[in-house]
């Protein structure tokens, strides 16, 4: 068989795929699932081969479908009293074929309409494919079936006759078909859909579990028929350690292993008749499958819906987080001059015995400026001095504006004497640049300088009072405190 890949990239390949394997399984089904004294099957798997065909890759697989059909109903689907008939044959095949070809087409179009595309990813999909879908089809179809077989004569024998032996074999293919598609589409669309389940199947599991079958299967044909309902607890932990995959495989395997042992007369279920007896199996497997595969499609909606919720945890956990920190920047960043503001110059600054210089500067006349210029002029003022203060300074100090005209920077491990030349510097830049004023005017700074004393308290009220002493002193001048009219300025 092409590996599947292949069968994905060609469709002719994946068409002459599905005639073989429908072809090979409608033989297996007439030899190992047929009743006594009949050709036709009660296990017919290629009723879901053909549905699950058409669901994967569309209506081009219906030709495949109908010559596989054809050939397998054609030389077996009449008596041997009617195989010299070669019209009645060839009818029968003809017939047969595309009632098979319309259940595959009608499967498919169902499911689209109902289900939704071709997966089980939820539960409520199992129970709506299996009661909107595998039943009221299978039931149509094999009644053209039946209708066609009595047409030409070649009903099954059964223990009831007239009307009354036509519904049991309508009612018993039914499930045979029923039977097919709910062990075929849902073990198909797993392992061969578009939408694959998620990690593979634990092999030790799988091995267990069939060979607990062997074991259920001998208990139940020798000497506790009772055994085989414990296949349904099996069952339930494939259905929520496995999912729909571990499932269908399961439920395939051990479905075609009793109904082919019911049919050799080794039935662990009670009947009257043989029909009774496999009409009890197919019930069996229709009730524990649908439940199974429930709860294994339920199983991967909830792991779907918590993935979902973690995904949409994780991303608003982010934004918050993004949230977070951009509020936490605005509370630590001055709005106007987009630098550190005092809140964030009081939390970076150490706050007791550190090494260091506070500079505290304030621009001279600020006041006359926005009364002669306006207050969107003064924010310019204040923009540009903070963007020059950032400059002057190196990289690991802080530069951060205090409040109104005035601005702070620490200077970590950095004496008065190597702090100095920094403020003159960064006073003289100030009062050399050109601001866009409506009139020819300097802009001046007074700065004060302090060491770190105690705390930083303490340290900004003394570099504070040295900056007033700077105004008091003309202005546009670098004051130490401690240092009486210290430092230099303009005269």
């Amino acid at each position: 068989m092409p590996p599947v890949s292949s069968l994905r990239r060609y469709p002719w390949l994946f068409a002459l795929a599905v005639f073989v394997v429908y072809y090979l399984f409608a033989r297996l089904g007439v030899v190992f699932s047929s009743m006594p004294d009949s050709s036709l099957s009660l296990l017919w798997l290629p009723s879901g081969i053909g549905a699950a065909a058409v669901m994967l890759r569309g209506w081009r697989m219906l030709p495949a479908i109908w010559l596989a059909s054809l050939l397998i109903n054609t030389p077996a689907g009449l008596p041997d009293a009617l195989m010299s008939q070669h019209w009645a044959a060839l009818l029968a095949g003809v017939g047969a074929g595309a009632v098979d070809t319309f259940q595959s087409f009608a499967a498919a179009w169902l499911f689209q309409r109902l289900v939704g595309r071709p997966r089980f990813v939820a539960g409520y999909q199992v129970l709506r494919f299996s009661f909107w879908v595998a039943i009221p089809v299978s039931a149509v179809t094999v009644m053209l079936l039946v209708a066609l077989s009595a047409a030409l004569g070649f009903l099954p024998k059964t223990p009831e006759t007239g009307m009354m032996g036509a519904l049991s074999i309508w009612a018993s293919f039914s499930l045979a078909d029923i039977h097919g598609m709910l062990l075929i589409v849902p073990l198909a669309l797993s392992w061969m859909g578009a939408y694959r389940e998620r990690g593979a199947l634990n092999p030790w599991l799988m091995v267990g579990m069939f060979g607990v079958l062997a074991v259920i299967i001998l208990l139940g044909y020798t000497v506790l028929g009772g055994a085989v309902y414990l296949l349904i607890p099996m069952f339930m932990i494939l259905a929520l350690r496995a999912h729909v995959r571990g499932v269908s495989l399961f439920l395939t395997v051990s479905s075609i292993t009793l109904t082919s042992l019911t049919v050799y007369g080794h039935s662990p279920f009670g009947g009257a008749s043989h029909w009774a007896q496999l009409a009890n199996l197919l019930l069996f497997v229709f009730a524990s499958g649908v439940a199974a595969l429930f709860v294994a499609a339920q199983q991967l909606e909830l792991r779907s819906a918590k993935s979902m919720l973690e995904d949409q945890v994780a991303k608003r956990t982010l934004a918050l987080r993004e949230a977070n920190q951009r509020l936490q920047a605005l509370t630590r960043t001055d709005d106007l001059t987009s630098i550190p503001n005092r809140r964030h110059f009081m939390a970076a600054t150490p706050p007791d015995n550190a090494e260091g210089v506070v500079m505290m500067l304030d621009i001279d006349y600020f006041k006359s400026i926005n009364d002669r210029f306006g207050h969107q002029t003064g924010d310019d003022v204040l923009k540009a001095v903070a963007s020059l203060g950032r400059q002057q300074v190196r990289s690991n100090d802080l530069f951060a504006r205090t409040g109104g005209e005035e601005f702070a920077c620490w200077l970590p491990e950095m004496t008065v004497a190597e702090a100095i030349p920094v403020a003159e510097r960064l006073r003289q830049v100030i009062a050399d640049a050109e601001f866009n004023l409506p009139e020819r005017l300097s802009v001046t700074v007074s700065i004060g300088l302090s060491p770190f004393l105690h705390t930083l308290e303490d340290t900004m009220t003394a570099a504070d009072a040295a900056l007033y002493d700077a105004k008091r002193a003309g202005r546009n001048r670098v004051v130490v405190a401690g240092i009486p009219g210290g430092g230099k300025g303009a005269p």
